[in-house]
């Protein structure tokens, strides 16, 4: 009975982990600084596109960013964004793009919009979610 215990457990520990992991380690040891929306332009097909700054204060792997439209906490809707700088690879320190687009008004993505990147960290089972853009 004590080893189904422990098992059990066990087991609701390693789905929490995983599960609320990379959320706690962006929260407490970001991997990178919030953006800096610098100028903007209106884009084809409903797009903005932006200049933007931030600071990698980790050496993790990149792996996507999601913007959502609404507030963090309540109802809120995916937006498609993408980069149009060429790909590279960044070691930590300031990061500069000219080509950040999302699918939004520009007055919508600073005030009612909120974006987290996403990174692999080595040695994680997770993702780390560090918070990239919040309304201001």
């Amino acid at each position: 009975m004590l080893k189904s215990l422990i098992a059990a457990f066990g087991g609701i520990l390693t789905i929490f982990v995983l599960e609320f992991g990379g959320l706690i380690e962006g929260r407490l040891a970001p991997v990178v600084s919030p953006l800096e929306l610098g100028a903007a332009s209106a884009a084809a097909d409903g797009y903005t596109q932006f200049a933007g700054r931030a600071m990698k204060l980790r050496g993790c792997n990149f792996v996507r960013v999601e913007w959502s439209l609404g507030q963090r906490g309540t109802r809120n809707v995916p937006v498609s964004m993408d980069f149009l700088d060429p790909p590279t690879l960044r070691a930590t320190g300031e990061m500069h793009w000219t080509g950040l687009r999302v699918w939004l008004d520009e007055g919508t993505v600073r005030h009612h919009s909120f974006a987290d990147v996403l990174h692999q960290c080595r040695f994680r089972p997770w993702l780390v979610r560090s918070r990239f853009h919040d309304p201001g």
